[in-house]
């Protein structure tokens, strides 16, 4: 068999990759199953350790997983049938393409004026002999070539759009076009707007911006600007952003758009200056307080570098620092025209308005030349609207570093007092820096140093007056109103007020304090009102039994909160018992009533009710307290606010004393009577109605005052003089209807009054109206010595139709106004006697009298008896000429007997008038014995029971 022959390498156009090379052959006259060994190698000697092979019959084969830009060798021999290999091995050469490389990332540079930028990146597989050579389009020019993977591109300006180019190189740097490249583009980044300036241009009411547009690309570099309200400690920014009204004008407006930013060029906004511009903010849109104005700036990219910002006053350009107490700020007029007071140990400030402050303080107030000659110790650069704070340290020296910037630690103060903090600064000028230093009016500011936290003392409950024992026993009131003392120990120049105080309320659980807040269980004064069903724990329901917690704390102006709490301890059982009424106690006399009338009460004295338990007289309509007259004896009926205390004498007596919010008028009438409904004790049990009571009382007169007494009816009035009583303390009291008073008095005014009818006059005596006066001392003893100066009792009576007779009495046995009297009921005989100098006064409708001493009064009016206008008509009598008969006229008297007698004292005629007619009439026809009467001259008589007139008169026929 003979050998194969050797194949011959085509090398003329090889299948050439980055990663992959295609060997060719032909083999001229070998079959075409001829097995063909090929092989490809790193080394020429093609060592097994790096050589790989592939048996084919083909006349082709791919070698993939190649390194780019690499040199291989590769060769081809023949086998023949038998297995024998050609004898001669042919080889050639061959490299791989470079494979691009890759940049990595990179940073955008940001710089004031230029920056570098370090451009890297992989060889992507290439072999590490490669080549990398770069240039920055346009520029046509590449860099010397090397093996560095990174190069450094110098003296790039801010926002501005770059490209880089960088080229993988064959690695013999001969074959240029198997050379790769790749570019990227990129934008740096924008420069921030700081520092930028404002000033006030014209007025209080126009701020100018300065912003420099430095090496930012003017036509791609884009600003927003934003308002943010001075916070403290920390500014918080809110979404307040400006945008530009329209327009080129310089200045030009800015309005307010909420939660947008809004990006335009230095040239959009109309700021048209080179390298630096100019804004104009209206005042129409200045906020009110301190503002900061921050500026962001964004590249083409929009990609947003952190904001500069500065402050913006509603003011001119003179310095301005403020305190910050509790998150308000106070500027140094504020704290002379109220207190300030600070409890911490740092006193935080915000100034702003000039580039550095001058601090002082100290714990008297320096005299005005330290001030106007600038003798501040110097403190910070760049304090425009930073807060600052000044910390207390141990004694009162100044000891602070003039190039300190911080918290001021050498402002020093030794304890509780009255100090004063001198913070000032210097005016900034229209380019931000400090010009001539300005002081502006009074630079102090006066703070006080409160460190001691005020203390609520023992704690006092009670309900309707009744004092509520601290964990005492069990009790059913379902109301409780706490108070306690206030304990502030602090500095007596120094002490702040009390703000208020946060208090706990809970039922079962004594774990729980109050928390410091003013905005929950909060209240201003030292006192609160709870019901049990608002406790916490109790969900609205007031249990059976229980024990009740409640806790305070204070809280004062300077912040200081009480450490720990006061508490109360209440222990409650339901309470299902009514109440009873047991009786009344005053200061005063006690009139012999079924009731409880009372006169000579002492008005500041308390009026004690008496009950069989604690009452809530507090309670709307338990009580009705009135003053029906005043001491001018005018009904005024007017009700009277009032307290109420609770003594608990033993378990079943409380006394209930009751005490006006005004005090009681002297020589005045008072009235308290209980409610059908609402009187109820703590426990809300309702007093039945068979246990209502109603107190009559009449307060001790003014003795140096004239005083006067109306009855209730208005049917009576007494006029006392002033100093009729004497000195001592005593008092009034009448009784409307005595008449009717079961008493002893009663019964001997119904007797006298029933016994007027049986006098003279018979039923023409009538009572018209009784009343009773009494004078008591103040120790209850009923008063008779006779009045040291006049004392009237005057009684109305009524006659509407000035007819002068009492209305109501016309029918049956009238009454004649003139016969009016007031009588004086005689206890020994049970009579009514009339008491001289009895007044009638007809236009007043009033009868009067001076009384010496008090007594039962009454208004009697009796029969008339007058015959003084008494006589017969017409006289002489003619038969033929006047048919009506004789007429007996009496016109003043309601009661008289008329007799007609002959000369010799026969008896003619009897005729009699009860009527109060006051006449009768005789017809002169029969005597009373029938005989006929003759004309003749008669005797007559017309007579009662008190007087007599005797006459003649002529009967002619």
């Amino acid at each position: 068999m003979t050998l194969a022959n050797s194949p011959i390498l085509n090398t003329a156009d090889p299948d050439i990759f980055e990663s992959s090379i295609t060997v060719r052959w032909s083999a001229p006259g070998n079959p075409g199953d001829t097995e063909y060994k090929v092989e490809i190698s790193t080394i020429q000697t093609f060592p097994s350790n790096s050589t790989s092979s592939a048996s084919v019959t083909g006349l082709f084969h791919n070698f993939n997983n190649l390194v780019s830009n690499r040199k291989y060798y590769a060769r081809v021999s023949a086998v023949n049938r038998e297995g024998i290999w050609a004898a001669n091995l042919l080889f050639d050469t061959y490299q791989t393409k470079p494979a691009p490389p890759v940049i990595l990332p990179f940073g955008k540079p940001v710089s004031t004026t230029t920056a570098d930028l370090n451009l890297g990146w992989s060889a992507n597989g290439n072999d590490g002999a490669t080549y990398y050579d770069t240039r920055s389009p346009p520029s046509l020019i590449w860099d010397t070539p090397n093996q560095v993977l990174g190069r450094t591109f110098p003296g790039l300006l801010p926002n501005k759009p770059y490209s880089f180019e960088v080229r993988a190189k064959d690695i013999n740097l001969t074959r240029l076009k198997d050379a790769v490249s790749v570019t990227t583009t990129v934008y740096t980044r924008a420069q921030p707007a700081d520092p930028f300036e404002y000033g006030n241009v014209t007025d209080l009411d126009t701020w100018e911006i300065r912003i420099a547009s430095k090496a930012n690309d003017p036509n791609t570099t884009e600003y927003a600007f934003q308002f943010e309200a001075v916070g403290s400690p920390t500014p918080s920014f809110h979404d307040r952003f400006l945008v530009y009204s329209g327009g080129n004008a310089v200045p030009s407006a800015i309005t307010d758009i909420n939660n947008t930013s809004v990006w335009r060029t230095l040239a959009q906004w109309g700021l048209l200056d080179a390298g630096t511009g100019r804004y104009v903010i209206n005042g129409d849109n200045l906020p009110s307080e301190n503002h900061h104005l921050k500026v962001f700036v964004r590249n083409g990219d929009k990609q947003v570098e952190a904001p500069s910002y500065n402050l913006i006053e509603p003011q001119s350009g003179t310095p301005r620092v403020e305190l910050t107490v509790r998150g308000a700020t106070v500027t140094a007029a504020q704290s002379w025209q109220a207190s300030v007071f600070v409890s911490s140990s740092v006193i935080p400030f915000r100034a702003s308005g000039s580039s550095h402050f001058n601090i002082l303080m100290s714990s008297v107030l320096s005299d005005s030349t330290t001030f106007s000659n600038g003798n501040y110790t110097s403190v910070g650069q760049g304090w425009n609207g930073v807060q600052k704070d000044t910390a207390y340290c141990s004694d009162d020296s100044i000891n602070v570093n003039p190039t300190y910037v911080g918290p001021l630690q050498g402002v020093c103060v030794p304890g509780e007092d009255r100090y004063f903090l001198h913070i000032v600064g210097d005016k900034m000028s229209a380019t931000g820096n400090p010009s001539s230093p300005i002081y502006p009016g009074d630079p102090s500011f006066r703070i006080y140093v409160d460190l001691t936290p005020p203390q609520a003392g023992p704690i006092d409950a009670q309900w309707a007056g009744f004092v509520i024992p601290d964990n005492g026993g069990t009790l059913g009131f379902q109301t409780i109103d706490f108070s306690w003392p206030v304990i502030d120990l602090g500095h007596p120049v120094s002490r702040s007020p009390i703000v208020g105080w946060a208090y706990r309320f809970v039922l079962n659980d004594n774990s729980l304090d109050p928390v410091q807040s003013t905005t929950t269980r909060f209240v201003a004064g030292p006192a609160v009102r709870l019901a049990l069903s608002s406790a916490e724990g109790s969900g609205g329901v007031v249990p059976a039994t229980g024990t009740y917690y409640f806790k305070a704390i204070g809280l004062d102006l300077a912040g200081n909160w009480q450490s720990a709490p006061t508490s109360f301890t209440y222990n409650f059982k339901e309470d299902s018992l009514p109440p009873s009424f047991k009786g009344v106690s005053l200061a005063g006399a006690k009139m012999p009533k079924s009731d409880y009338h009372y006169a000579a009460v002492d008005p500041s004295a308390p009026i004690r009710l008496i009950f069989s338990e604690p009452m809530n007289l507090a309670s709307p309509g338990a009580l009705s307290f009135i003053q029906t007259h005043n001491a001018l004896g005018q009904q005024v009926n007017a009700t009277v606010t009032f307290t109420s205390t609770a003594t608990v004498a033993d378990g079943s007596t409380t006394y209930m004393d009751v005490t006006a919010n005004v005090p009681l008028e002297r020589g005045a009438r008072y009235e308290i009577l209980s409610s059908t409904s609402n009187l109820r004790d703590l426990g809300g049990n309702r007093m039945s109605q068979n246990q209502q009571f109603s107190v009559t009382f009449f307060t001790q007169i003014d003795p140096n005052a004239a005083t006067v007494f109306v009855t209730l009816d208005n049917g009576a009035r007494l006029d006392v003089s002033a100093n009729a009583f004497g000195a001592d303390p005593s008092g009034v009291a009448f009784d409307d209807d005595v008449r009717n008073d079961p008493a002893p008095i009663g019964a001997a005014v119904r007797g006298a009054s029933g016994a007027v009818s049986r006098r003279s006059g018979g039923d023409y005596n009538q009572v018209l109206a009784t009343k009773e006066f009494n004078h008591y001392a103040s120790d209850g003893t009923r008063l008779t010595a006779p009045f040291r100066a006049p004392v009237t009792l005057t009684f109305s009576y009524p006659d509407a139709d000035g007819n002068g007779i009492v209305d109501g009495t016309e029918s049956g046995h009238p009454v004649k106004v003139d016969r009016l009297a007031i009588y004086a009921l005689d206890e020994l005989s049970g009579a009514w006697m009339k008491l001289p100098g009895s007044r009638v006064d007809t236009a007043l409708r009033q009868v009067s009298v001076d009384l010496r001493h008090f007594s039962v009064y009454a208004l009697i009016g009796t029969a008339s008896f007058d015959l003084t206008e008494a006589h017969p008509f017409p006289v002489p009598y003619r038969a033929a000429k006047d048919a009506g008969g004789i007429v007996f006229s009496f016109p003043n008297s309601q009661i008289a007997k008329v007799q007609v007698f002959t000369l010799d004292g026969r008896l003619v005629k009897t005729l009699s008038d009860d009527t109060g007619a006051g006449f009768v009439r005789w017809d002169p026809v029969n005597t009373d014995g029938g005989d006929p009467v003759a004309s003749d001259v008669y005797l007559y008589v017309i007579e009662n029971d008190q007087e007599r007139k005797v006459g003649k008169l002529m009967v002619i026929r």
